[in-house]
């Protein structure tokens, strides 16, 4: 299995998360969030166009990130259960460039949501206004989005753990 352009990346609350990490999954829980298959979930990007970058809205702000090795063992991906079209993609990667280094929702995301901060996005929030942009509504939109709510989509399906990408090599 390999990502493809679109996929949805999950990062899964493991036994290896950081307390902040906890934190958020902790949250989602007493926020009433959805699991999935026993899993919590606390952060969500989108695979770029080369699918070697992923978007994403974390601490810092909007970015597309290179995707690096080896990938961590508690990343998930998820897959649109129907083809996503030129013009759907084009429209992911319009609107994702168009928010690079808009400002993380840190108040929004400590306080579930209730409290929006001049259009910065966290990253559920983030992934699916990328997915709205294009007509694709992965669910209804609520004040506070979890990566969770986004997992539990009727329109995408897990395809696995993410293994490592293939990344081209030069010939010297």
């Amino acid at each position: 299995m390999t990502v493809q352009p679109g996929d949805i990346l999950l990062w899964k609350i493991d036994a290896q998360a950081s307390w902040i990490e906890r934190l958020v999954g902790w949250g989602e829980r007493r926020a009433g969030q959805p699991k999935t298959e026993g899993a919590d979930f606390y952060h969500v990007g989108i695979c770029g166009p080369d699918a070697l970058h992923f978007y994403d809205s974390a601490p810092g702000g909007v970015k597309n990130s290179l995707i690096t090795e080896p990938w961590p063992d508690h990343l998930e991906a998820y897959r649109f259960k129907f083809p996503l079209t030129e013009t759907q993609l084009a429209k992911f990667w319009s609107y994702a460039n168009s928010q690079k280094g808009v400002g993380y929702n840190w108040i929004g995301a400590l306080t579930l949501g209730w409290v929006q901060v001049a259009g910065k996005p966290f990253c559920s929030e983030f992934v699916w206004r990328i997915c709205a942009n294009a007509g694709i509504v992965l669910c209804d939109y609520q004040t506070f989005l979890s990566p969770d709510d986004l997992a539990h989509s009727d329109i995408i399906v897990k395809i696995g753990d993410v293994p490592p990408p293939v990344v081209p090599h030069s010939e010297s």
